[in-house]
């Protein structure tokens, strides 16, 4: 095994161990030819250690043979300097080796500890081996993690180091998940560069994503926006009628979410109308832009608990309410209010199950009257559906 270890290293490895061989050997080749027994020249390039190298017993010899004169000089300077570079490296080597990363195969590398790369590492836990990379290395998360068997490592996800500490080359897939679009792409692209398998990279950039399936051909590096899948399973499972378009759609909160909800209501024409409920005024604009052509109408609101549940509530005529805020807590309180009304169909997003259990077995799932979508089951299911095909 360790024997195995030392030779996945890197070319700078070997050549750390070659260079000073190939000198040692020159230097006793050149002690030949300068008039020494081949021990006495073997003798003379250790000594050359010590920069105590006698090479040249007789003047005579040495300016017969210039070349070689030259070169056992060179030698007797250059190999202390390339055997002290292959010390250093070979205790590079050894720590590489003494890191239990190294022996991991198969695993799968997930850069970032955010709520998504949190709950894909839970999940692919329990099946494979599983290495999640941060580079705040003070998230209360990641001791969680360690407890779990989840192994961290602190650092950038773009610095080649810190990717060699996760062992990238030999994992099964990179996933990244950062919040940046370019950060993951330039994770996934430092992943590729050292040999890693496969990577998918969250983006959100339709246009980004473009251009990287025309970089990148076939599927080694996969791109996928977590938001969008998700919106678009909710609005076609839950608004999307074989009838037409509802009359009447409310959409709660307008955060990345809430726009990729009212996005693809406007691409399938789900709804003839839309109503949308912020707190804040300024993303009206991003309302209208995203509504394409829709009817639509932005309340801004001091409260969304209180004053979203009044506008709502004063209404008698049939809405499909979409709970999207980004608090999980703020969407519960708003779904317990509103899901006793008969003309209110209520659809709840929740990133998670509060209690840690699955969907079928979890508190959300018993929230009657609530239909429920927990938006880390869609991405996971998403997800594994790319990687089987891309296996």
């Amino acid at each position: 095994m360790l024997w195995t270890r030392i030779t996945e290293a890197s070319w700078r490895t070997v050549a750390h161990v070659v260079l000073p061989s190939t000198l040692a050997v020159l230097g006793v080749v050149a002690g030949v030819r300068l008039g020494l027994t081949p021990w006495e020249a073997a003798y003379g390039v250790l000594q050359s250690f010590s920069l105590g190298m006698d090479v040249v017993p007789q003047s005579a010899q040495a300016l017969a043979h210039p070349f070689w004169d030259q070169l056992a000089w060179f030698v007797r300077f250059a190999l202390p300097v390339t055997a002290g570079a292959a010390v250093l490296e070979s205790f590079r080597v050894l720590q590489r080796i003494r890191n239990p990363l190294i022996l991991m195969r198969e695993h799968v590398v997930i850069v970032g500890a955010g709520r998504l790369g949190v709950a894909l590492a839970r999940h692919f836990r329990k099946t494979r081996r599983v290495v999640i990379i941060e580079v705040e290395g003070s998230t209360p998360v990641l001791t969680t993690l360690e407890r779990e068997g989840i192994r961290v490592v602190v650092g950038d996800g773009r610095e080649h180091s810190v990717l060699r500490d996760g062992n990238v080359r030999f994992a099964h897939w990179v996933i990244v998940t950062t919040r940046e679009d370019i950060v993951n792409v330039e994770v996934a692209q430092a992943a590729l560069r050292l040999g890693g398998p496969r990577c998918l990279a969250q983006v959100a950039d339709g246009r980004l994503r473009e251009s990287l399936t025309h970089l990148y051909p076939g599927n080694r590096l996969t791109t996928f926006d977590s938001h969008a899948f998700a919106a678009s399973r909710m609005v076609h499972d839950e608004l999307v009628s074989p009838e037409g378009p509802l009359p009447v759609v409310a959409i709660v909160g307008l955060g990345e979410f809430g726009k990729a909800i009212l996005q693809e209501i406007a691409a399938v024409g789900a709804a003839r109308h839309v109503v949308v409920f912020d707190l804040d005024p300024l993303r009206a604009a991003v309302a209208r832009r995203a509504a394409a052509g829709v009817s639509l109408e932005f309340v801004a609101l001091d409260s969304l608990e209180q004053d979203a549940s009044d506008w709502l509530e004063a209404r008698t005529d049939p809405i499909a309410v979409v709970l999207c805020t980004d608090n999980d807590v703020r969407n519960l309180d708003l779904a317990v209010r509103l899901r006793s009304h008969a003309n209110l169909r209520v659809v709840m997003r929740a990133f998670r199950q509060p209690c840690g259990g699955d969907n079928e077995g979890g508190v959300l799932s018993r929230l009657r009257g609530v239909h429920v979508h927990i938006v880390t089951d869609l991405i996971v299911a998403y997800i594994e559906a790319i990687l089987k095909l891309s296996s």
